[in-house]
């Protein structure tokens, strides 16, 4: 699948109230959206490991073919991130959506919330700890 035929079918899905949808976005991230919202996770999106680690000798290229630009998830409600490596918190990813999307929250567990806000803008505390604490619902509201 292209980016454009990616981007063309994330737009275009119709999700009705009790579904979710799932695109898988290489490496570790996905993203879900339901009927009114779009939360990702652990996306990586760029090249910035494989610019990272070019002039070394154990160096890191992608996986998958960067599969969308993150400029064009501009919907994205909520991103979580599950830990600290680069191809989770990366903020050549992440950085792009938020320019795009001030009210998007990016969510991180508390043991790398420190490290998270020295890489990531907190516009409008839009930068939150989770603090491990997990309640079974029946339905989540995100707004």
């Amino acid at each position: 699948m292209t980016k454009n035929t990616l981007s063309q079918a994330i737009f275009s899905q119709k999700t009705s109230k009790n579904e979710i949808s799932f695109w898988w976005l290489g490496q570790s991230g996905f993203l879900i959206k339901n009927e009114t919202h779009y939360i990702l996770i652990d996306p990586y999106l760029s090249d910035s490991i494989t610019k990272l680690h070019a002039d070394s000798d154990r160096p890191h290229n992608r996986i998958e073919k960067i599969v969308i630009d993150p400029e064009e998830l501009n919907m994205v409600d909520m991103i979580c991130v599950t830990h600290a490596h680069l191809d989770h918190l990366d903020n050549e990813t992440i950085i792009p959506i938020i320019e795009k999307n001030d009210q998007v929250r990016v969510i991180v567990p508390c043991g790398i919330y420190d490290i998270a806000k020295k890489m990531i803008p907190n516009k409008d505390g839009g930068l939150i700890e989770f603090d491990g604490q997990v309640e079974v619902i029946s339905s989540i509201d995100l707004e």
